[in-house]
């Protein structure tokens, strides 16, 4: 027995079950897809680049590596306009800020001006202290600060602008941990404390929070307006209700499916998995079309209305001559 032949009698089979136990079918149907539903709510997105190399590729396990040595390679950045820093109150807006990130679960370390330290040598020895080990409270003191990070080696060029401009803060993230939900996080603790200071931020984990703010936006918008088009199609194809549920609510089905498989095993959603629903929704449904237009060729129902060519069957009665005047009555 060939393979076409194998296949076609599994199909035979399946289809004889169908017909035997179409009750029992469908709540196996319901339940499953219940089942699959539960798991697609467990479904995540990711967007990280590391997400689309296998775990074992060697340039992986070599910035894996690194970040166990050194504590991960994910930095938010977050910059301000020096002129606006570098006064009483803004050097206290950062300082609560860099503490209030150093709370964050998921940050490993803050990196900013206002705890930076300094390796200084006295006749005993050496000794480590804070750079600016108190708030200044004026202007001039405020002044002075700036002088002094800017002739800093330690800072100047790396938390303060060469040009002296712009001020940066550095929050280096865990291994390991939601860059996009900790990078959220770090942004409310800016909005928090900011005052009237314009912070701009940017790293890899702001991005891959943004690519997936824009991956859900534009799944949520394509996913129903594709519906919507395979709807019209398949009522103008068809003109039934059944024309247009069976094949919809089929692909519909293995969506939820596919979805609900990939939030159990922990697959997440990337950019190139976001358009899955979609193209599902788009060829599922070709699919179905094809089947249900062949249903109605063999049924006679291509038109929608239950009848064959002409004024359908006949009645087997004849018009006295032996002929049927063909509109499936005889004159008998």
């Amino acid at each position: 027995m060939g393979r076409y032949e194998m296949e076609l009698k599994c199909v035979r089979s399946l289809s004889r079950f169908v017909q035997k136990h179409p009750v029992a079918v469908i709540i196996a149907t319901v339940l499953i897809t219940a089942f699959a539903a539960l798991g697609a709510t467990k479904i995540t997105m990711s967007t990280a680049v590391r997400d689309f190399f296998p775990s074992t590729d060697p340039e992986i396990v070599a910035l894996d590596h690194i970040d166990e040595i050194f504590g991960g390679s994910d930095y938010v950045l977050i910059a301000a306009k020096a002129d606006e820093v570098f006064t009483p109150q803004g050097l206290q807006v950062l300082e609560d800020i860099t503490r209030g990130i150093e709370d964050v679960d998921g940050v490993h370390s803050v990196r900013s001006v206002t705890n930076m330290v300094e390796v200084q040598g006295t006749p005993w020895g050496l000794e480590v202290v804070d750079l600016l080990a108190e708030m200044p409270t004026h202007q001039s003191e405020a002044d002075a600060v700036r002088r002094q990070m800017e002739e800093n080696p330690q800072i100047a060029g790396i938390l303060v602008s060469e040009n002296g401009q712009y001020v940066l803060a550095l929050a280096q993230l865990e291994q390991g941990v939601d860059a996009g939900a900790v990078s959220g996080e770090v942004r409310s603790v800016i909005d928090q404390h900011r005052g009237g200071i314009v912070f701009h931020l940017s790293g890899s984990p702001l991005l891959s929070k943004a690519a997936e703010e824009y991956l859900l936006a534009d799944l949520l918008n394509l996913f129903p307006f594709a519906v919507v088009v395979i709807v019209i199609v398949l009522a103008l194809s068809f003109r039934t209700i059944s024309g247009v549920l069976l094949p919809l609510v089929t692909v519909l089905l293995s969506i939820v499916w596919t979805l609900g498989v990939m939030g159990f095993i922990g697959v997440p959603l990337t950019q190139m998995s976001a358009v899955l629903p979609v193209v599902l929704l788009a060829s599922g449904s070709a699919y179905g079309l094809h089947m249900m237009h062949r249903y109605y060729e063999e049924n006679g129902n291509g038109n929608g209305d239950g009848r064959r060519n002409g004024n359908g069957r006949g009645n087997g009665r004849g018009n006295g001559n032996g002929k049927d005047n063909g509109n499936g009555k005889g004159n008998g």
